[in-house]
């Protein structure tokens, strides 16, 4: 795993805030850290970094604990297969698992039930097929679109890292990833129905 591609990626798509501020899910600050969801530092640590400010070697540091987590809960959400899988579904899992959390990642049921099957395009599909893309930002959406990409195998983490990209960079569209899944009808069996959930996250809705 790369985990300085992943520190860098981290930043540059959540940016850096000296000081707090409202999100859909409380009060983030320096490299999308969570005050709220912290349970890691005390109660009067929360209240000092949301009256100060951060500096960008403090949101570093905040941002190294968070992909710890993040690294965590993406080999929870795969049960165990984690190290069978390369570089990028790794680091797609971990992304998004920075992004949701590990709660709001066990909501893709689909996605998770294809990932722990090695079905890339279908985890790729879900993915695409989720609230958090359907009525993400313009922003959200390109963020989706390229871990969907990373998740399905079109895109490789080295064009990423040799491209040098910022949040302006638009990738290439591709549609569809995968044709759309085989209906009832089409394969002479019953499929299982789709469970929806809809849940917010720290940034948009997401299921």
């Amino acid at each position: 795993m790369n985990r300085e591609f992943l520190l860098n990626t981290l930043r540059q798509d959540e940016g850096y805030s000296p000081v707090a501020y409202k999100d859909n899910d409380g009060q983030t600050v320096g490299y999308g850290h969570n005050l709220l969801a912290d349970g890691h530092i005390s109660a009067e640590e929360k209240q000092m970094l949301l009256d100060g400010e951060v500096d960008p070697a403090e949101a570093l540091v905040l941002l190294e604990k968070d992909l710890d987590e993040a690294i965590r809960n993406a080999r929870q959400f795969v049960d165990g297969r984690f190290q069978s899988f390369d570089d990028n579904f790794q680091h797609t899992l971990v992304m998004i698992a920075f992004i949701l959390g590990l709660n709001r990642m066990f909501l893709f049921r689909n996605m998770r039930l294809a990932c722990i099957r090695g079905e890339r395009e279908a985890a790729a599909h879900e993915l695409l097929d989720s609230k958090w893309y359907r009525e993400g930002s313009g922003g959200i959406k390109l963020r989706v679109e390229r871990l969907a990409r990373l998740l399905a195998g079109i895109l490789d983490i080295e064009h990423l890292i040799d491209a040098s990209w910022t949040n302006e960079v638009r990738l290439p569209k591709v549609e569809p990833i995968i044709p759309p899944r085989a209906t009832a009808s089409t394969v002479g069996v019953s499929q299982p129905a789709k469970a929806k959930p809809v849940v917010t996250s720290n940034r948009k809705s997401v299921v």
